[in-house]
């Protein structure tokens, strides 16, 4: 009997060795699958940083175009002198803005500024 139980033993051993080996590889192969996934996403991160960088580099460009137009429409406006002065302030403390939005009839961008859309006022000369 103990020769049986001995012989069951030695069996069970083996099969158990056979099974370490096969989880031994198993996992080995998973950790190749870890290092590749990983990989892959410093890539994907190196998409996304040059991404937010493009966007962020629209931004100025984005907004220097805007004060140029800015500049120019106080030029255009200049001509009133002091009026046109007084209605700038007078525009910008109501806070209305300059800024670029979507006109329902075309969906294109248009300049939203209430200064080009206020009537000129004469000028005293």
């Amino acid at each position: 009997m103990a020769t049986l139980n001995t012989v069951r033993a030695v069996l069970k051993d083996a099969r158990m060795r056979e099974q370490a080996n096969v989880i031994q590889k198993e996992v080995r192969l998973l950790i190749e699958d870890v290092e590749r996934l990983d990989e892959r996403v410093g890539r994907l991160q190196k998409h996304f940083d040059q991404a937010n960088e493009d966007v962020r580099q629209i931004r100025i460009s984005t907004e220097k175009v805007a004060r140029r137009g800015e500049r120019i429409e106080e030029i255009e406006l200049s001509d009133d002198g002091v009026e046109a002065r007084r209605l700038r302030l007078k525009c910008r403390s109501r806070g209305w803005s300059r800024r670029a939005r979507s006109s329902r009839a075309t969906g294109r961008p248009t300049l939203a500024s209430p200064l080009s859309a206020a009537p000129r006022v004469p000028s005293s000369r």
